[in-house]
């Protein structure tokens, strides 16, 4: 179930009574919550077409991008964090520049619903999943796209490896699939491990599950 509020907890090692603050982050179901790898910018988006970009410490909206034209439904921030990247219902991939709060870069590629993406740390590549049963991976330096990958089913999930050699993805027919990113060479495959769409996939910090 989609919340409209976004619940900030205080960072502490033990698990928090309460949440520090709550936020109306958005007028419609918030799709995706993503901090930056620092911990300095939170950054959420929803059916309401907005990406909003919030400091995690004081819950004050810092940047709103107003670029899209249907819901937006995934997020993750490069290794710097001054790009942000969205995946929409409008079929669109979108590169946020933080310090501009202009859209630098636009793909347009898919037939469906962006439904999953994941910017790598090795590279200024993003690779995106849709509903149109492909992977598309781009180049966000160069403003291209590199490669399309098919599959049976769509994707409506997905997480990198550390190292960016890993590539897991959830299915709506609830099969996950590993494949080796630098050919997209299936590694292994999961049939039926929900009776539904997977909608969430992660990989463990130490590449261990």
């Amino acid at each position: 179930t989609y919340m409209k509020t976004l619940m900030a907890a205080p960072t502490k090692s033990s698990v928090p009574e309460k949440p520090k603050f709550k936020i109306a982050a958005h007028s419609s179901e918030a799709t995706c919550v993503r901090y930056d790898n620092f911990g300095k910018s939170l950054a959420t988006c929803g059916g309401d077409h907005l990406v909003k970009i919030w400091d995690p410490s004081t819950g004050k909206e810092m940047a709103r991008f107003k670029d899209f034209l249907k819901p937006v439904m995934c997020l993750d921030y490069n290794l710097e964090g001054n790009l942000l990247c969205a995946g929409s219902v409008d079929k669109t991939v979108k590169v946020l520049d933080l310090n501009t709060q202009r859209t630098r870069t636009s793909f347009t590629g898919h037939s469906d619903t962006v439904n999953a993406l994941s910017v790598l740390l090795s590279s200024p590549k993003i690779v995106s999943g849709s509903s149109d049963r492909t992977i598309k991976l781009w180049d966000y330096e160069k403003g291209q796209i590199v490669s399309t990958t098919n599959y049976h089913s769509g994707i409506f999930s997905m997480d990198l490896e550390q190292d960016d050699k890993l590539l897991i993805t959830g299915h709506n027919n609830g099969t996950q699939i590993i494949r080796s990113l630098s050919k997209f060479t299936k590694i292994k495959e999961f049939k039926d491990l929900h009776k539904e769409v997977i909608t969430s996939v992660c990989i463990s910090r130490g590449s261990h599950y």
